[in-house]
């Protein structure tokens, strides 16, 4: 095997981890920010635009501050699911390594 071919097909498997855990994220970081948003009360949003706020100072004034914990947990939940899925695809790539080549060690696999 060619050594452009093993850096693309390489770079490929790369990609389509960062697709595969996107789509793994997507639907826990729509739930959570979804209720974090429910939560808001309408008051303060019409409070805000009877003040003479424009739909963007809203959003950051308003919006964001009161979402934000919501935002956090979204980050932190998704990270821990991506986490989780990496070290399977990790350990599916080592047996995929070791089935071609059994001398290479972990650090040789990683270095790749």
């Amino acid at each position: 095997m060619s050594g452009t071919h093993s850096a693309n097909s390489s770079s490929s498997a790369l990609l389509f981890t960062y697709i595969g855990q996107s789509l793994l994220g997507l639907p826990v970081a729509a739930l959570l920010v979804a209720a974090s948003l429910r939560g808001i009360d309408e008051t303060l949003l019409k409070a805000a635009v009877s003040l003479g706020a424009r739909d963007w100072q809203v959003f950051l004034n308003v919006v964001l501050p009161l979402s934000l914990h919501g935002v956090l947990s979204t980050l932190g939940l998704s990270f821990l699911i991506a986490f989780d899925e990496v070290l399977v695809a990790i350990f599916v790539r080592l047996t995929q390594i070791r089935e071609r080549s059994p001398r290479y060690s972990l650090p040789l696999i990683f270095g790749k």
